[in-house]
């Protein structure tokens, strides 16, 4: 006798991008720094990163490659935060004139700690982007908090990024994102609900880099062991010569190195000079008073 098949199948395909160079992005491969450096920089500065002027032209770039998709978005869907609000705008101000723009939280960086992963209002983002969909935001950026976001909460986001995809009725859609939520919380070992078909996309994202995949969400009849699997169409990326490729190199590598050296320094180490950062900055806003944020630093302190 044949086997009953007990899996139910439904498949997408999805546009995902990486926003344009942004301020914050390319502050930190400007120049080689230490740790503290690089903390104090990011803790002060870059409140809802904007594009650059390279940025820009990434965005616009990337709209000349889009042209030549065979089967344009449905629906096009971004992050909240302006530096992917901007590349949307440039990006698809051709081939998405006539479709849908969504602004949804899923699909948002890692968010907390740094003021380049807090977002404007609801009602600003509506201001700057008036054809964009901004219903589906609090008022206010509530998400954002002195701690970041833990990488579980991060992954369970993009499980609820996905499904929330497969409850539209559309089949191709646009999703403009940020590299580290798509390859630390997406496109990872660590999600144990997404099956990569293919090794390429465990790399992470160039800028304004737009990679085509087919997903394919599988469970059982009877709505259980849901799982995403992920095939990789197509990728696109922008056109350099070498001597622009060379210079790019570089910089991501100082980037890259950057990086390192703010971890080198533990959590404790990271958030101990947080404290002292922020209560040098007055004017720095946040979710709650930074005295209570000393204040319950020194209490914990003074439990060990």
């Amino acid at each position: 006798p044949f086997e009953r098949n007990t899996t139910r199948r439904t498949s997408k395909t999805v546009l995902f991008v990486r926003h344009g160079q942004a301020e914050h992005n390319q502050a930190l491969e400007s120049h080689y720094m230490s740790g503290d450096a690089v903390l104090n920089m990011y803790a002060t500065k870059f409140y809802d990163s904007p594009l650059t002027k390279k940025g820009i032209q990434e965005a616009v770039q990337l709209s000349k490659r889009l042209r030549a998709l065979k089967k344009t978005p449905e629906l096009i869907v971004t992050s909240p935060l302006r530096r992917a609000l901007e590349t949307t705008s440039h990006a698809f101000a051709e081939i998405g004139q006539h479709v849908p723009h969504i602004v949804l939280e899923h699909w948002r960086e890692r968010h907390g700690r740094f003021p380049c992963e807090r977002r404007h209002t609801a009602t600003e983002i509506g201001q700057r982007h008036g054809s964009f969909d901004v219903s589906r935001l609090m008022e206010h950026d509530e998400l954002w908090q002195w701690e970041r976001e833990p990488r579980a909460k991060s992954i369970e986001r993009a499980e609820a990024a996905l499904r929330w995809l497969f409850d539209r009725p559309e089949e191709h859609i646009a999703v403009v994102s940020h590299s580290n939520f798509l390859s630390k919380s997406l496109f990872t070992k660590k999600n144990a609900m997404v099956k990569m078909m293919d090794e390429g996309l465990l790399a992470s994202f160039d800028t304004c880099e737009c990679r085509e995949i087919r997903i394919t969400r599988c469970m059982d009849v009877d709505g259980t062991n849901e799982r995403f699997e992920m095939a990789l169409m197509g990728t696109s990326v922008k056109a350099v010569d070498q001597k622009e490729m060379d210079e790019d190199r570089r910089r991501e590598l100082i980037g890259v190195e950057n990086m390192k050296s703010l971890y080198k320094l533990s959590k404790e180490e990271i958030e101990s000079r947080l404290v002292e950062i922020r209560t040098q900055c007055v004017g720095l806003e946040g979710p709650f008073d930074v005295a209570k944020v000393v204040e319950r630093r020194r209490k914990r302190r003074s439990r060990l």
